[in-house]
């Protein structure tokens, strides 16, 4: 199950917990939840169990962020491709 997070919300970040459950999941940061991928944040998302972790590389630059090893900046051509991947697809 892929999902796409557009904003720092700690209620959202339950929602993927609630809503995956055991599935396999991959996140895709853009807009706000950029700074999820930031060093001093990634750790908030450590405890979902994320097979993947993407962030929009324009999300990044735009706020000038330098994403945590955990995290794969990826451009749009590269998003596009991971939406079409998965089955289903949750906009958060």
């Amino acid at each position: 199950m892929l999902f796409l997070l557009n904003c720092l919300d700690a209620g959202k970040l339950k929602e993927i917990e609630i809503l995956g459950g055991s599935e396999d999941k991959s996140v895709i940061l853009y807009s706000d939840a950029a700074y999820y991928a930031s060093p001093s944040m990634a750790s908030k998302l450590s405890g979902f169990d994320f097979d993947e972790i993407y962030v929009s590389q324009d999300a990044l630059t735009a706020r000038n962020i330098s994403p945590d090893d955990a995290v794969e900046a990826i451009d749009y051509d590269n998003i596009a491709e991971i939406i079409m991947d998965h089955d289903r697809v949750v906009s958060l």
